[in-house]
């Protein structure tokens, strides 16, 4: 299978990036920072207008954001044994991620430093598009677009994505996903089987 795993919110923590950098740059406003169960903006950051964020992040801060962002979780203390794991079952293992035109270089860099390494790199904000059979993303419109294409979408949990969360298969590390995934496996060749003898 060809899976595609996206960065941001799921190997990478882009909000605590944020966050690090406003404590660097604006230590007055950090206590004002909001809880992040929405997409918007202005909802965690509520001192700046949408407009404002969207420039503090990336216009003005994003190499420093995009490169020095921690990773997600335990994202990367398990990295190697899902490449181990996919590599055994035959796997390839797919970065589909929607990144600004100006934030792909800090990504790469980022992946790099993290050791975060992929058989194929795709950004584009059209996930659907991808030639992968699963898709791990945290963002309720990639996951629907993918699954409405008949293809399986795993949603990786967060607080702002918890009102699609019993609309997938979720996860909430990346250790899960193996497990996930052979159960699929396994379930479609069991349907294969009986298809077969019927």
């Amino acid at each position: 299978m060809r899976i595609g795993i996206d960065a941001d919110g799921v190997l990478r923590d882009f909000n605590a990036g944020v966050i690090q950098k406003i404590s660097e740059t604006h230590p007055n406003l950090v206590e004002k920072i909001q809880p992040i169960e929405t997409w918007d903006i202005e909802s965690w950051l509520p001192f700046w207008t949408a407009k404002k964020g969207y420039e503090y992040i990336f216009d003005n801060n994003f190499k420093d954001i995009f490169e020095k962002a921690p990773p997600c979780r335990d994202s990367k203390e398990h990295w190697n044994s899902i490449q181990k794991w996919a590599a055994a079952r035959n796997h390839q293992l797919v970065l589909v991620s929607a990144q600004e035109k100006q934030c792909i270089a800090p990504t790469l860099s980022w992946l790099g430093n993290h050791k975060f390494s992929f058989d194929e790199i795709h950004f584009t904000k059209n996930k659907e598009t991808v030639d992968i059979d699963i898709l791990v993303d945290d963002y309720d419109k990639n996951l629907i677009n993918f699954s409405n294409i008949g293809k399986l979408a795993i949603c990786f949990s967060h607080p702002y994505n918890k009102d699609i969360q019993d609309l997938f298969i979720t996860i909430s590390s990346l250790k899960e996903l193996p497990a996930v995934v052979d159960t699929i496996e396994a379930e479609k060749n069991l349907v294969d089987t009986v298809a077969t003898m019927a």
